[in-house]
């Protein structure tokens, strides 16, 4: 999502901040750990926020444009290749 997409109703006190790489950050639930968000720096993702599809309730409006670490996925979840920008 665009960075201006985004808004936080609640719980946003809650988001805890990790630095990943230089520039480059995710956000997680203080209180479960659930991964929240990756936002980056990069001239590439600078005016994005990404989101896990898994934390949202309702369908997004949109296919995802990719598959982070699918190696880490569990036996349960689906796997959809997507190609290379």
């Amino acid at each position: 999502f665009k960075r201006a997409q985004v808004s936080y109703t609640r719980g946003e006190e809650l988001l805890r901040d990790y630095v990943s790489s230089p520039g480059t950050h995710r956000r997680y639930c203080g209180r479960c750990g659930t991964r929240m968000t990756f936002e980056s720096e990069r001239e590439r993702w600078a005016d994005e926020i990404h989101f896990p599809l898994a934390i949202f309730r309702t369908p997004v409006d949109r296919e995802p444009e990719g598959n982070a670490f699918p190696e880490e996925r569990p036996s349960w979840a689906p796997y959809r290749a997507y190609a290379e920008d």
